[in-house]
């Protein structure tokens, strides 16, 4: 999806609720996860804003839907994607 990430969550309150994300470059959101304290991690990618690439991407986002942190991984040559995510402990995941 360019430029956004629409997302429809059920909170731990039962509630559910839509926020978009997104920047200024190509972005996609291939899996998504839920941890043990209702924040959302999801994977994907982010087009390079340096080069013509995808590079691995995270999103951390709060029970609340507020951005918590978005890390990059970029590859110097060839695109990166995180294409699915596991938990491993309860803030640590396997991508």
């Amino acid at each position: 999806m360019t430029h956004a990430q629409h997302f429809f969550l059920n909170d731990f309150r039962g509630q559910f609720f839509e926020q978009g994300y997104g920047g200024s470059h190509d972005e996609e959101a291939l899996d998504i996860l839920i941890t043990p304290s209702k924040h959302t991690v999801l994977c994907g990618w982010q087009e390079s804003p340096e080069a013509d690439r995808k590079d691995f991407t995270l999103w951390y986002i709060s029970d609340i839907g507020e951005p918590l942190r978005e890390i990059n991984y970029p590859h110097p040559m060839n695109h990166s994607i995180a294409t699915a995510i596991a938990p491993l402990s309860s803030d640590q995941w396997i991508v």
